[in-house]
């Protein structure tokens, strides 16, 4: 069904770019950058403060704005973060702030994104819940582990693909937004 589908693929590029995250930046931080192990913990701070900004936005707003206002305005800033992760990294400019700064704006869309997605994508088959629940649950730890295998599989050759990796999230979030339908005026 084109409805859970949008939703979960989505969530699935969200939980990509993550897991591409949590496997490629001590790397980029600590090798490449020389942060010591307990810099970077507290880097990790930066994004948990936007995954927590997130969910607030989300609970202040998502009654208002909808499902489908939640998950695009995720989409666009997972899109964001994407390009404002990739376009330092190519022109040779890698710091603390180009992985961090993208990355925590990565986790803010991940708490706007998330309960939107979720409840789009369960929203119309609440006669399957338990099923389709399920096979959420999978795809995104699925996409989360190929975007994990793909860090770890080809970061000794090309130490960048992080940065890569957050970009095709990005544009892959917008082809999931695609693939939503818009609701109707009325209702969700």
């Amino acid at each position: 069904d084109r409805r859970f589908f949008g939703y979960a693929a989505l969530n699935g590029c969200i939980f990509g770019a993550l897991f591409a995250y949590q496997t490629g930046s001590p790397y980029l931080l600590m090798v490449e950058l020389g942060y010591s192990p307990q810099s970077y913990g507290l880097l990790i701070l930066f994004n948990v403060a936007g995954f927590l900004s997130g969910n607030l936005i989300t609970n202040r707003f998502g009654s208002r704005v909808g499902i489908y206002g939640m998950v695009r305005a995720g989409s666009v800033l997972t899109f964001l973060a994407g390009i404002a992760m990739v376009v330092p990294t190519e022109l040779g400019h890698v710091s603390a702030v180009s992985i961090i700064g993208p990355s925590m704006l990565l986790l803010f869309a991940m708490g706007i994104t998330l309960p939107s997605s979720m409840a789009g994508a369960m929203l119309h088959f609440p006669h399957v819940a338990g099923a389709a629940s399920a096979l959420l649950g999978f795809l995104q730890m699925g996409t989360g582990a190929l975007g994990s295998f793909v860090i770890s599989s080809l970061q000794n050759q090309h130490p960048h693909v992080m940065p890569d990796v957050f970009a095709v999230s990005g544009v892959l979030a917008l082809v999931a937004l695609a693939l939503i339908p818009r609701p109707k005026k009325a209702a969700e």
